[in-house]
């Protein structure tokens, strides 16, 4: 006789039933868990390539900060002319702010060195 005839010989335990019922509800929970953790999986993975592209713009920006200053200015230059002293200084307070910011971020990444 085959193990498996022979397993259908036994008499079932009486709590079997009940057991088997107990697992059905919980793999339809689970199954359920699983359609909401997906739909999470959804909003995170519309949030993470939204997060790439503000990284993208930022990157992108960087390269091309002199052509940006640029476009400011002839913009400025053709809306107001009158105002091109103001556009001098605003642009020499605005590199001054530029550099303290350049230096002040190298000195925050020397001390992450020493920070372990």
């Amino acid at each position: 006789m085959s193990f498996a005839v022979w397993i259908l010989l036994l008499p079932m335990h009486p709590k079997l039933p009940r057991l088997f019922e107990e697992r059905g509800f919980l793999r339809a929970r689970i199954a359920d868990r699983r359609k909401v953790l997906a739909g999470h999986g959804e909003a995170i993975a519309r949030l993470s390539a939204a997060g790439d592209s503000v990284c993208s713009v930022t990157r992108w920006v960087k390269e091309h900060l002199f052509a940006l200053g640029l476009v400011g200015g002839v913009v400025m230059l053709v809306l107001r002319p009158k105002r091109l002293p103001r556009a001098f200084r605003v642009g020499k307070r605005a590199f001054g702010l530029w550099r303290i910011g350049k230096k002040l971020i190298s000195r925050l990444s020397f001390l992450r060195l020493f920070a372990g």
